[in-house]
C-alpha cells in the first residue's frame, strides 16, 4: 500500500513541477514607455493588461512601485520624475497565469494529501513499541493511596507528611529524619533501609503499620 501512494505522490509531483513552470514560458505582451515630466503625475494607457513590471528607469528619480508607478484597469501612472520603461502583459496570458497557479496549488493539495495518507497506513501498520518494564519498586500503586497526607505517630510522637506518587514511589518526612521507599505488592511498603509496612485503608486516609512491630503504626489523613 505505501508503494502504491508512493507511486502517486512521484506522479502529483511530476504534474505539480509541470503545471508549476506554465507561468515562466514567454509571454506576449508590450514594452511601454511612461514618463513623469516636472516631477508631475503622468498616465500612459495601454488598454486592459495582465502583469505589469519596471524594465528599467532611465530618470534622476527612481522608479519605486506603488510610490513613484502604478498600475490601473487600462494603463500605467507615473509621478515625481519617474521615467520607466515597462513591459506589459496580455490580460488573456495573465487570466491563464492565475488559472496554472490554482491548478498548481490543487495540485499541491493533493500532494500533500497522498503524502500524509501514505505516511497515515505506514503508522498504522507499524506496531506501537512495546513499554519499557518497571523498575525495581516501581510496583503500580492503588488508585487510592495516590496523593499527599500528614501524619501522627502516637508510639513516639511524632508528626511526618508522605507523599505517594502514581508510579509506588514514597516519600515520608518528619523531624527524625526523610526515609524514601516504594510500595511492594498490594498492600505493603518497603523503605530503603529494608523495612516493610503494612497499609491499611482508613475512612480519610492510611495507616501504616511497622511489621518488625505493629505497637508502631502511622495515621495519615489526606491533605484538603
Amino acid at each position: 500500500m505505501a508503494q502504491t501512494f508512493r507511486g502517486i505522490g512521484i506522479r502529483l509531483l511530476a504534474a505539480c513541477l509541470v503545471l508549476s513552470g506554465m507561468p515562466r514560458v514567454a509571454v506576449a505582451g508590450q514594452e511601454v514607455r511612461c514618463e513623469s515630466h516636472g516631477m508631475r503625475r503622468a498616465y500612459c494607457n495601454t488598454g486592459r493588461h495582465g502583469t505589469v513590471r519596471l524594465l528599467d528607469s532611465s530618470g534622476l528619480w527612481p522608479c519605486k512601485e506603488n510610490d513613484t508607478w502604478g498600475t490601473e484597469t487600462e494603463g500605467i501612472w507615473v509621478d515625481r520624475g519617474c521615467k520607466g520603461r515597462f513591459f506589459v502583459g496580455d490580460e488573456s496570458r495573465h487570466d491563464d497565469h492565475k488559472t496554472a497557479a490554482i491548478v498548481a496549488g490543487a495540485v499541491g493539495v493533493g500532494l500533500l494529501a497522498a503524502i500524509l495518507a501514505s505516511k497515515n497506513k505506514r503508522d498504522d501498520a507499524t506496531p506501537s513499541p512495546t513499554p519499557p518494564a518497571p523498575e525495581p519498586g516501581d510496583t503500580p500503586v492503588p488508585y487510592w493511596a495516590i496523593g499527599s497526607y500528614h501524619g501522627y505517630t502516637p508510639a513516639v510522637r511524632i508528626e511526618a507528611t508522605m507523599q505517594v506518587g502514581s508510579n509506588g514511589r514514597v516519600n515520608i518526612q518528619s523531624s527524625a529524619g526523610t526515609a524514601r521507599g516504594a510500595w511492594s505488592g498490594r498492600d505493603r511498603i518497603r523503605v530503603d533501609d529494608g523495612s516493610t509496612y503494612t497499609v491499611t485503608r482508613t475512612g480519610d486516609g492510611l495507616r501504616i503499620t511497622r511489621d518488625s512491630n505493629r505497637a508502631v503504626y502511622t495515621d495519615y489523613y489526606r491533605d484538603r
